[in-house]
């Protein structure tokens, strides 16, 4: 299972040397499932950038920012949906599909998209790097799920 991790989900380039994939993960989140929207752009305007806080949530897949019962939901799937072969980014030279942990990403900026809208610099660096409280793993879940069939729909149609 580690090596299916590792190899067909593309974590070994997460983890190489320099951390050349990550960037590329966290900069094709930010360019494909931030897409410009109100959130991204307030970040932008504060000079956040995906890796102030999507580096701790990708290099330990959320295992310090999310309860253990959401954690597990999240690798469950990332596990069953992760191969390259279902990904629909063709401009990635990425080696392994991350849409699931694209899709948990942006479920969790939805989640505390009204905070981050009103927030300061400060503030949002605290909810972003903070542990975020779901009390429902099923809804979490369903956010990412409707993330992750945007997602697809827009790279299907574009």
């Amino acid at each position: 299972m580690l090596v299916r991790l590792w190899i067909l989900r593309g974590l070994e380039r997460l983890y190489e040397s320099g951390f050349a994939g990550l960037m590329e993960a966290l900069e094709d989140f930010e360019k494909n499932w931030l897409r410009n929207g109100d959130v991204a752009k307030q970040l932008e305007e504060m000079g956040i950038t995906s890796t102030a806080y999507g580096t701790r949530w990708y290099l330990t897949l959320f295992n310090y920012s999310l309860p253990f019962s959401a954690q597990l939901r999240v690798w469950d799937v990332f596990m069953l949906l992760g191969d390259a072969s279902y990904s629909n980014n063709k401009s990635s030279s990425f080696s392994g599909d991350l849409d699931i942990l694209h899709a948990t990403s942006a479920a969790l900026i939805d989640a505390t998209r009204e905070i981050l809208l009103d927030s300061d610099f400060e503030n949002a660096m605290k909810v972003l790097t903070s542990w975020v409280p779901i009390k429902d793993d099923d809804l979490l879940m369903k956010v990412a799920k409707a993330e992750y069939r945007m997602r697809k729909k827009r790279a299907n149609a574009g």
